[in-house]
């Protein structure tokens, strides 16, 4: 399963971290297993679905990159999110 970073889930969705973590608690949304840097993390197939922007698959392989620490893929999930209009999506990922 293929996970996104609780951060990167809100920051993408615009749905708060109260939000969604109460999904995870109510079986409503999926949960991975920490990563590397302690992150709690969301099953990226229940976020995607939150997404008001449709994602192609290497958009998705990028989005997961850029979560991973990937500076160039941030950068272009960042102008992704900016051209879409997600001025707040685009600006986590370009800080």
């Amino acid at each position: 399963m293929d996970t996104l970073s609780l951060d990167a889930s809100v920051a993408i969705t615009g749905i708060s971290r109260r939000t969604l973590w109460r999904r995870v608690t109510d079986g409503s949304m999926g949960r991975g297993d920490k990563d590397g840097r302690s992150r709690a993390m969301l099953a990226l197939d229940d976020v995607l679905g939150l997404v008001d922007m449709a994602l192609n698959a290497d958009d998705i392989a990028m989005l997961l990159r850029a979560d991973a620490g990937d500076a160039e893929a941030q950068a272009d999930m960042g102008a992704l999110f900016y051209v879409a209009g997600a001025h707040k999506a685009a600006l986590y990922w370009l800080n």
